[in-house]
């Protein structure tokens, strides 16, 4: 009783006035009708109609489970990790659960509990796509040396699997590895001429590597099949590392027209004001990120410095303390701290 008085006081709320609200069908109907929307892709007739079914039905599993897949498509992940979290708090071990949980948390940069979710997954049902995902984790954690390991497995036992050889190829290009990078992005180009993805990572490794040339022509390309903001943004960084200022900003404002509400978007716009030296303009596109994602860290640690540029210290080291308190041993953190009192120090000798 515990469990069902728990997840009642927690259900998603629908109205009555909804489109597709039928308290005159059968329940099993309803779900019947969630199930069908899901395979026509119409998420938001879905997720009503299987908010209906677990209204009526607090501890049906497969409806939790189908709502939350649901939030997921529709992009939603906060969601999707809520319902997956009642999900579980009902059973524990519920096929898949595990790994759409780990998929949602990885989509909200919950990389470390993304893995932990991955990790249970694959001690249940182990299989290539998981050590995939895991791996992923582990690049964007920043750890790619040990994501190898779980890419060298599925790559073993099928030396084409593309999303390995694409993960391989930006552990690599993570480890400044671009030549061997190389060698996994023609393998997935050769069979699929198309793969934005692949033509990107190859891109950027053309670049690194001095082959300006062929990093333009595999970005055209990429972008020539579909305007991808990561593509727009890859490129943004190869300008802004030549110092080709002007490019960058044109393919940040190409990626803003593209997404604008992607919090990477004016993380870059950021990065590239503070190499021009415009550091108030940095921040109020730091500021901007972190209004759309408030737990970017890397953003406010740049915040930070741009703020320690123009004096502004307390702002620099209230900023540092809310990196602190959600990372207690970021070395980053620790390491600007004493920079920004040291500064303080600077100005205030100077000023003597």
């Amino acid at each position: 009783m515990a469990i069902v008085a728990w997840v009642c006081t927690m259900m998603p709320a629908f109205a009555q006035g909804d489109q597709f609200y039928n308290p005159a069908l059968p329940i099993t109907a309803i779900y019947q009708e969630g199930l069908a929307a899901i395979d026509s892709a119409d998420w938001a007739k879905a997720a009503i109609q299987l908010r209906q079914v677990i209204y009526a039905d607090p501890l049906r599993k497969d409806a939790w489970f189908n709502l939350a897949f649901t939030y997921y498509q529709m992009g939603d992940f906060l969601e999707t990790e809520r319902h997956i979290e009642k999900l579980l708090s009902i059973d524990p071990f519920y096929e898949k659960a595990h790994e759409l949980y780990g998929t949602a948390l990885y989509q909200r940069g919950e990389y470390e509990r993304a893995a932990g979710a991955f990790n249970y997954e694959l001690s249940v049902r182990p299989n290539k796509e998981l050590l995939v995902k895991r791996a992923l984790c582990f690049i964007a954690q920043g750890n790619p040396k040990y994501a190898l390991t779980d890419l060298d497995e599925v790559l073993y036992e099928d030396p084409g699997h593309i999303h390995a050889c694409l993960a391989k190829g930006a552990a690599l290009i993570e480890l400044g590895q671009y030549t061997y990078a190389l060698r996994f992005l023609n393998r997935i180009i050769e069979n699929d001429p198309e793969n934005i993805a692949a033509l990107t990572n190859r891109a950027i490794c053309h670049f690194h590597l001095g082959d300006q040339q062929l990093s333009i022509v595999d970005f055209g390309n990429a972008l020539s099949i579909e305007p991808w903001l990561p593509t727009l943004l890859a490129r943004a960084k190869c300008a802004l590392a030549a110092g080709q200022f002007n490019t960058a900003i044109s393919d940040v404002k190409a990626a803003m027209l593209l997404h604008s509400n992607a919090p990477e978007v004016y993380f870059l716009l950021g990065e590239i004001e503070m190499r021009q030296g415009k550091y108030e303009k940095a921040i109020e596109s730091f500021e901007i990120a972190l209004s759309l994602d408030h737990t970017c860290l890397d953003c406010r640690l740049l915040k930070s410095e741009a703020a320690t540029y123009i004096a502004d210290f307390d702002s620099a080291i209230k900023d540092i303390y809310t990196v602190l308190e959600e990372a207690p041993n970021n070395d980053q953190a620790r390491e600007m701290l004493l920079w920004v009192y040291a500064q303080m120090d600077r100005k205030h000798n100077v000023e003597k």
